[in-house]
This record gives C-alpha cells, structure tokens and sequence, in this order.
C-alpha cells in the first residue's frame, strides 16, 4: 500500500497515512480532528537507497508536531 500525504485546510497540518490508492474515505486530521483532510500531490523520492539522501537527514533532523508546515523546509 502506498503512502499518501494529506493537508489539513483546518489547521494546516500536513500528515501521511498508509493507505490503498483506491481508498477514497475521508481522512481526519490527527491534530485537529477535522474530518476532511485533502490528499495533496507530493515529491517521490527516487535513486536514493537506505537513508543516507541529504533530503532524508533534513527530514529527520525536523521535529515532529503539529505545526503548519507549508513548501520546503
């Protein structure tokens, strides 16, 4: 099952949720609890292997939470 990435037009939460692609359920915000969360297009990371990439170690380095997180960081 693939792993999709939602936004939250309540809060601005964005979040990913394991899930199949023909699911098409409303998804709730674990932030918030608003019940629709829209299903945003995001970036495939490709190529890279294992968790060594640059944009992997960004990602890991940002602390989890529920603050609005809008483009790139």
């Amino acid at each position: 099952m693939p792993i999709f990435e939602y936004s939250c037009p309540a809060c601005g939460h964005i979040f990913e949720e394991l899930t199949s692609a023909s699911d098409q359920s409303p998804k709730t915000c674990p932030c918030c609890a608003f019940p629709k969360a829209v299903k945003i297009l995001s970036a495939t990371r490709m190529g890279a292997s294992g968790n060594s990439s640059p944009a992997f170690a960004r990602a890991a380095a940002s602390t989890p939470g529920c603050a609005p997180r809008n483009g790139f960081s």
